[in-house]
């Protein structure tokens, strides 16, 4: 009697077990995701960076990032991952996913850069977004914003004779959205820094868009010492 007792309360204890790896709330709630797009330039400019020859200055897609209501992103939300599942997956998308999705680095390829991007950030969304809902709103919102036109509509142009504050770069981008969004640099000089990627936040279904939290983090684009940020846009 013992024993049977024993072998049921184990039975017992590996049911909770499963039942506790199992459910959907083992990946975290997140308020907002972060379409982020990087500007090549900046990017490639970068001494641990080696792009693909003849690249054309453009943004390109970087990612869809979940982020809770402070602003943090969420990372590394599953340790279960496979170098196959995105091919089996997402291969409807393919034609679409390298147009709006390229890899820009020399030696990485396209594949493995949708793979590290779900690993890391799309994995996240499991809560609320398949992996192809998480892949087709990628494609849509790629789509729906041409960071390049945005910009030359407001007369924020690529060029070394120019500089521009944060704010014209903020602004430039809320008269498509409508939203509030967010900018990122990387240091050029003891006063300059280059413009680096765009922060454009939607809503949990990541459909539409929604305002990107305030924050105390500059996302490197002040200097020290230095007033307002005097940010370059190059060309190339």
């Amino acid at each position: 009697m013992e024993k049977r007792t024993i072998v049921r309360f184990c039975l017992g204890l590996l049911i909770l077990i499963l039942a506790f790896s199992l459910r959907p709330g083992r990946f975290p709630p997140y308020a907002r995701i972060y379409f982020v797009q990087t500007w090549t330039p900046t990017y490639c400019a970068q001494p641990d960076v080696t792009c693909r020859q003849n690249l054309e200055p453009t943004f390109t897609l970087h990612g869809l990032w979940p982020a809770d209501a402070d602003g943090t992103s969420l990372t590394y939300c599953s340790k279960k991952r496979s170098d196959q599942d995105i091919d089996k997956e997402t291969i409807e998308l393919r034609v679409d996913l390298l147009r709006v999705w390229p890899s820009v680095q020399e030696g990485k390829t396209s594949k493995s850069f949708w793979q590290f991007q779900w690993n890391k950030h799309g994995i996240c969304c499991l809560l609320k977004l398949t992996k192809m809902d998480y892949f087709r709103a990628a494609i849509a919102q790629r789509n729906n914003i041409d960071l390049s036109s945005i910009f030359t509509y407001a007369g924020v142009k690529p060029r070394w004779d120019a500089t521009y504050t944060k704010a014209a770069i903020e602004n430039a981008i809320r008269g498509h959205t409508g939203t509030a969004v967010d900018v990122s640099c990387k240091p050029m000089n003891d006063t300059h820094v280059k413009l680096f990627e765009i922060y454009i936040c939607l809503d949990v279904p990541g459909t539409n868009y929604v305002d990107c939290p305030p924050s105390g983090n500059k996302r490197g684009c002040w200097r020290p010492g230095t007033e307002t940020s005097i940010i370059m846009f190059p060309p190339k």
